[in-house]
C-alpha cells in the first residue's frame, strides 16, 4: 500500500472530524465523535510506523464515524434550541454551633487522654 493513499484518507478524515467538532458533535453524537477521534489517532500512529494498510483501515473507520457524527438525526435544529432558565440557588445556612472537638495529638489521643496515661505510668505531664 502506498503512503500517499493513507495520507489522503487521513487528511479527508481530519477534515470531517474538524467539521463535526465545529458542529458540536461532541454533545449531540458523542459516541461517533470520540470514535472518529480515536480511529484518527490510531491511523496517524500506524502511518508513522509505515503500516500503511492498517493506517488506511483506521482512516476509513475514522471517516465513517466523523460522517455519522455530522449526520446524526438526534442533533437539534438551531430554531428549536431554547436557553434553559437560570434558577436562584438557595443560600446555605451556617452550621449550628457545636462544641469544638478535643484536639488530637497523636493518632487518636487527646491532651486529656495523654495526661491520664502519663499519670498512670508515673511520667510528668507536659502540655503543648
Amino acid at each position: 500500500m502506498r503512503s500517499d493513499m493513507s495520507g489522503t484518507l487521513i487528511a479527508d478524515a481530519t477534515g470531517k472530524y474538524k467539521a463535526a467538532e465545529a458542529a458540536d458533535a461532541k454533545n449531540f453524537a458523542p459516541y461517533e465523535y470520540y470514535a472518529a477521534e480515536e480511529y484518527l489517532h490510531k491511523a496517524r500512529e500506524k502511518e508513522s510506523y509505515s503500516q500503511y494498510q492498517r493506517a488506511v483501515d483506521y482512516g476509513k473507520k475514522a471517516l465513517e464515524f466523523a460522517t455519522k457524527a455530522l449526520e446524526n438525526p438526534s442533533r437539534p435544529k438551531a430554531a428549536y434550541i431554547q436557553p434553559v432558565p437560570q434558577q436562584a440557588k438557595p443560600q446555605a445556612q451556617p452550621p449550628a454551633a457545636s462544641p469544638a472537638p478535643a484536639r488530637l495529638l497523636c493518632r487518636h489521643r487527646t491532651q486529656k487522654q495523654r495526661n491520664e496515661r502519663r499519670a498512670r505510668s508515673g511520667s510528668t505531664t507536659v502540655n503543648i
